[in-house]
């Protein structure tokens, strides 16, 4: 997570090892909510989106790049493991 779009740094992470990344239903018609679960379904972030015409997909897209980098770190992960 980073302060601001500018930051070359960012200012925590977050682990996503054995973490789920679940996109919910749209609440009204202008937001959505990203969770990231635990192995055992407890939630440990949640994320609200403000979805307008310009960003719609913003929350989907969130939920891609998680999901891809939570399979990145559990390949990785097993590649330590059989090395």
């Amino acid at each position: 997570m980073f302060a601001k779009a500018t930051s070359p740094a960012p200012k925590y992470a977050i682990e996503l090892a054995h973490k789920k990344a679940t996109l919910h239903p749209v609440v009204g018609m202008h937001k959505q909510i990203v969770t990231i679960e635990s192995g055992l379904g407890d939630v440990d972030y949640k994320f609200l989106f403000y979805l307008q015409e310009d960003n719609a997909d913003v929350a989907k897209n969130f939920v891609k790049v998680l999901r891809e980098q939570i399979a990145s770190g559990e390949t990785n992960e097993i590649k330590e493991v059989g090395a």
